[in-house]
């Protein structure tokens, strides 16, 4: 298997467990509510290794407001997620985001998800 296919598969699995994570921790939506849908990443994944899979950068969400989170571009949703989380808590990730390098090897992502099931497994005996 290629460096890279291994990476992306690890990826993957470190995403499903986080999201697997989420599932056990919320039901609702810190927005409007509604149905527990999936962990919303504050400080986007695509922009922020470091805080790909910190649970506090994950933000309990349900479908509907992900999704207009995500098309609109609406500066109100992350008013709201500010709003209930606290600048306390929203300066702790910029710190994090600012102060951590992370090089997203494989054995970051073995690492991870490691780091991952530990949590998972704790959250399954409460």
């Amino acid at each position: 298997m290629k460096i890279n296919d291994k990476k992306k598969r690890l990826r993957k699995k470190a995403d499903r467990l986080y999201q697997e994570i989420g599932r056990q921790l919320y039901d609702k939506c810190l927005i409007c509510g509604g149905e527990y849908s999936c962990l919303h990443h504050y400080h986007l994944k695509s922009t922020c290794s470091a805080l790909r899979y910190n649970l506090k950068n994950g933000i309990p969400i349900c479908a509907s407001c992900h999704y207009r989170l995500h098309a609109s571009g609406d500066p109100t949703y992350n008013e709201i997620i500010l709003k209930k989380k606290g600048q306390e808590w929203a300066d702790e990730l910029q710190e994090i985001k600012k102060n951590t390098l992370v090089k997203t090897t494989i054995k970051y992502y073995e690492e991870v998800i490691n780091e991952l099931k530990k949590i998972y497994d704790n959250n399954q005996n409460l």
